[in-house]
């Protein structure tokens, strides 16, 4: 029997050989969120670990700190349309002074997610409960020993899950992993599949199955989410058939077993510390230079295939900055060639991605507005320079290592991190 592993920000997807590591395992389990915030790469280990037909279950890291029906609903969010073998599990664990948890949260939590296990340790859970609590949910159990058996919190008599080391080590990830010993048989993927689907019906609305093709409608309790992926077994034209006696119209279902070949705008990226102006003044300021500060500088330069000194000096000359901050309508200004200014300020909602898709889709780069640090608590701001889409995933200009990359991989989730959007049509 192969481990379980449980992993999240922490192993980042460039240190993952995801063919090697896959071999190694049973399933994984996957952080999907730490409070009301998206794991940054549970979209992508989700991605790899499916496509690798890998069983995938889910953690949210509960904390006192944050309003806990928002931590459930951005959970929900998370994982919507997602399959999850190895289902859900809410994380009660935190006793830091700042986030910590306590009992009533914890029990106002299980009412909002009545499906989901637990994750603790004997002594967490003492601290933060105090007594017999949810004991009629599975238990996955936190604790490090090389006993034949774990202590369980009290009122827990077995575990479903139990992560017994913290330092394990499996061929395909360098670092240190935590591994699970599990007890029941893992689901096995249908072997008579054709192929997986997603449903792509536009939320909230769902897909009606049906008891065959055109035929009677089957309750509700049987349609499909938007963005769930499901297994087809046969096909008739306009019809797939899902499961026994279920079928579903193929104009809602995209199949998966091929990619939607990536759009991609031709420009080369720039790097803001090039020797060859990272010394110079941005805009009227006296101290701040392109090198340290001109993000935005430089994907304007990408945008127009000019060099950011250039950009620089001719924002200076028509009065485009409030010290070394770029004033917007006085780009237009300094390149006429620009037209049709688009800015969308989303700091406090989701980024609209459509209207980013629809620049692109028109050959427009977007510009936008990231953390350039998004793991820890204060905001960098930074501006990297959208030119293409590959799948779920966009494609950027990254000027400060002056290398192409992808959104997701670096910055996570775009519609959670993209806090503006500017773009322009050029004449």
């Amino acid at each position: 029997m192969k481990p379980i592993i449980d992993i999240s920000f922490w192993q980042r997807p460039n240190s993952i050989d995801y063919d090697l590591l896959s071999t190694q395992i049973d399933g994984v389990i996957l952080r999907a969120c730490y409070g009301t915030s998206k794991d940054i790469h549970f979209e992508r280990h989700y991605a790899e670990f499916t496509a690798r037909g890998t069983p995938i279950g889910y953690y949210h890291y509960i904390i006192g700190s944050q309003n806990i029906k928002a931590q459930s609903d951005a959970l929900n969010a998370a994982v919507a349309g997602k399959t999850m073998d190895l289902g859900g599990w809410m994380d009660v664990e935190d006793r830091r002074t700042v986030t910590r948890i306590y009992r009533q949260q914890v029990l106002e939590y299980a009412d909002y997610q009545p499906e989901m296990g637990v994750y603790s340790s004997k002594s967490a859970w003492q601290e933060i409960m105090g007594g017999v609590y949810l004991n009629d949910r599975k238990l996955w159990v936190a604790h490090y020993t090389t006993a034949a058996n774990p202590l369980l919190p009290v009122g827990w008599t077995d575990w479903h899950f139990w992560q017994h080391t913290s330092t394990g080590r499996l061929a395909g990830y360098t670092g240190n992993l935590d591994l699970n010993r599990h007890k029941d048989a893992l689901p096995e993927p249908p072997a008579d599949a054709l192929f997986q689907a997603r449903v792509v019906t536009v939320k909230p609305n769902r897909l009606r199955t049906r008891y065959s093709p055109a035929g009677a409608v089957r309750p509700e309790a049987d349609w499909y989410k938007s963005g769930q992926v499901v297994s087809v077994y046969e096909t008739k034209p306009d019809w797939y058939r899902t499961a026994v006696e279920t079928w579903a119209s193929s104009e809602w279902l995209r199949r998966l077993d091929y990619e939607e070949p990536p759009m991609m705008i031709n420009i080369p990226p720039l790097w803001q510390k090039d020797n060859r102006w990272k010394n110079i003044l941005l805009g009227y300021s006296t101290s701040m230079t392109i090198g340290g500060w001109g993000c935005l500088i430089v994907t304007l330069a990408m945008r127009l295939g000019l060099m950011p000194d250039v950009v620089n000096d001719r924002q200076k000359a028509v009065g485009g900055f409030t010290g070394a901050n770029v004033y917007w309508q006085m780009v237009q200004v300094a390149f006429p060639e620009l037209t049709d200014f688009e800015y969308i300020e989303c700091y406090w909602t989701l980024a609209p991605l459509d209207r980013i898709d629809s620049r692109l889709a028109e050959g427009i780069p977007v510009h936008v507005h990231v953390d350039l640090y998004n793991e820890t608590a204060s905001m960098e701001q930074h501006w990297v320079l959208i030119k293409g889409k590959n799948g779920d995933d966009y494609i950027a200009n990254d000027p400060w290592t002056g290398k192409e990359i992808s959104f997701t991989e670096v910055y996570g989730d775009p519609a959670r991190w993209i806090f503006r959007i500017a773009s322009w049509r050029k004449a």
